[in-house]
């Protein structure tokens, strides 16, 4: 093991079909820009293509970078443009969504906090294995 290696690293990434939906729409809007260009299409049809084109990739960014890393150390968030790292101490409750794609609200010491997307592959495992690391679950 190298320095500086997590032993025990478990990654959740988001599910394929939520990563597929993203990227085929991308690629959709993509070449419908490209056909409004090639077709010279007025230029507003231009400009609402080349927006679209843009959503996506933002969302494909979004969906395809992110992951939640749980190691000895704790939880660390790792997105398309964040990086945050919280404590196993920091982590101070853990509470169920109430929406209709599930999730879990996690609250931190600070105020601050993190969602547990349904979105995420294995959420429920996710949301299990931070309250035991936690120290949140309940005792017999």
């Amino acid at each position: 093991m190298s320095p500086g290696s997590r032993r025990d690293a478990r990654e959740f990434r988001a599910n394929w079909p939520v990563r597929i939906t993203v990227l085929v729409a991308f690629v959709f809007w993509l070449a419908g820009a490209t056909l409004s260009v090639v077709g010279r299409l007025p230029n507003y049809a231009i400009a609402s293509a080349a927006f679209f084109v843009v959503f996506f990739l933002v969302f494909v960014a979004y969906y395809w970078s992110m992951a939640f890393v749980i190691d000895e150390y704790g939880v660390t968030y790792r997105g398309a443009t964040e990086f945050e790292h919280f404590d196993w101490d920091e982590i101070i409750h853990l509470q169920s969504s109430e929406i209709p794609l599930g999730g879990y609200y996690v609250t931190t010491r600070s105020g601050g906090g993190f969602v547990l997307s349904g979105f995420i592959r294995q959420h429920r495992e996710l949301a299990e294995l931070i309250a035991a690391r936690a120290g949140l679950m309940p005792s017999p």
